[in-house]
């Protein structure tokens, strides 16, 4: 060892128990102690990162957070809908060689005026006049106007509709009309020599013209007997105030 480098650690060692003594035992430590964690630091494989680095990356994280947020919701919101239509598309699979077509209900007018349903399917969808509307294996109504983006569907509860019908049971054929009621109908043109039972399910009739057979209208309520005809009312197979769907048959 020459006496250069034995002068310097000298001078240093000095310089060093100097610093200890005259200062801030913690502040001089700590001048020693920052190389040491910077190198500690790298030797662990974390990079030193510039404040303006870190507020970068953090912005970066919560764009991908927002996305990630955005893309659940829409998947949430997809599945309930597979969720909402699940039993409703298994029916449509039966009608597949008929054209049937789920659509979902918009609006919807329960009034003592006039009954009907806005659905989200119009000339773009191929929806035309005097379509049927049906809920499963129940009638719904009859498309009466068709606009681009949606169309209105005269429900069988309103006043001026009237579909051929016969009973389950007897097989006893009438009109069913609606009263502007969400949940009855009534049952006309049936002789009061026929002998009617309460609880008899009615189903369209093939003596229809625009409604195939087979649909159900509604059970048998109340049975009144006039001098010529039975007063028949019927309570709908269908809760029109409930359902969220329904399907176009597009071809009978």
């Amino acid at each position: 060892m020459t006496i250069k480098v034995k002068i310097v650690k000298f001078f240093f060692a000095i310089t060093i128990c100097a610093a200890f003594y005259f200062y801030d035992t913690k502040k001089v430590c700590s001048y020693f102690a920052y190389p040491c964690l910077k190198l500690y630091a790298y030797t662990q494989g974390i990079k030193y990162k510039t404040k303006q680095k870190l507020y970068n990356q953090l912005h970066q994280l919560q764009d991908i957070n927002n996305n990630l947020r955005k893309n659940n919701c829409k998947l949430a919101s997809t599945l309930f809908y597979i969720n909402e239509t699940k039993t409703i598309r298994q029916f449509c699979k039966r009608y597949e060689n008929i054209s049937l077509s789920s659509v979902q209900i918009l609006a919807r007018c329960l009034s003592d005026q006039e009954q009907y349903f806005l659905i989200d399917a119009g000339q773009k969808n191929g929806i035309k006049e005097c379509m049927v509307v049906i809920h499963y294996n129940s009638l719904v109504g009859i498309i009466t106007e068709v606009y681009p983006q949606y169309a209105k569907v005269r429900l069988i509860t309103d006043k001026n509709s009237a579909i051929g019908s016969c009973c389950h049971k007897t097989g006893i054929s009438g009109v069913v009309s609606g009263v502007n009621s969400a949940h009855s109908l009534v049952l006309s043109h049936v002789s009061h020599i026929k002998k009617i039972s309460v609880g008899d399910m009615v189903y369209t009739s093939a003596r229809g013209t625009l409604v195939p057979a087979g649909f159900a209208l509604g059970a048998i309520a109340r049975v009144k007997t006039g001098e010529l005809y039975h007063d028949i009312v019927l309570v709908s197979a269908v809760d029109l105030k409930k359902i969220k769907y329904c399907s176009v048959l597009a071809s009978t």
